[in-house]
Parts: C-alpha cells; sequence; structure tokens
C-alpha cells in the first residue's frame, strides 16, 4: 500500500515539475522575444 502511494505520490510531482518547467520556458521565451 506504502509503495503504491508513493509512486502515485512520485508521478503527481514529476508531471506538477514538467507543467512548471514548461510554464517558465514559455514565459522565458516570450520575454526573450519581447527584449529583442
Amino acid at each position: 500500500m506504502e509503495n503504491n502511494n508513493l509512486k502515485i505520490a512520485v508521478a503527481i510531482l514529476t508531471g506538477v515539475v514538467t507543467v512548471i518547467t514548461a510554464v517558465i520556458d514559455s514565459n522565458s521565451n516570450i520575454n526573450s522575444n519581447s527584449t529583442k
């Protein structure tokens, strides 16, 4: 049971981190484009 919960938690965290990094990347790209 605990192992399954850990796997689910890791999967959720991985997804959240992926989304956050994607948002940061898009924001940095927009900022770099606006400065050009």
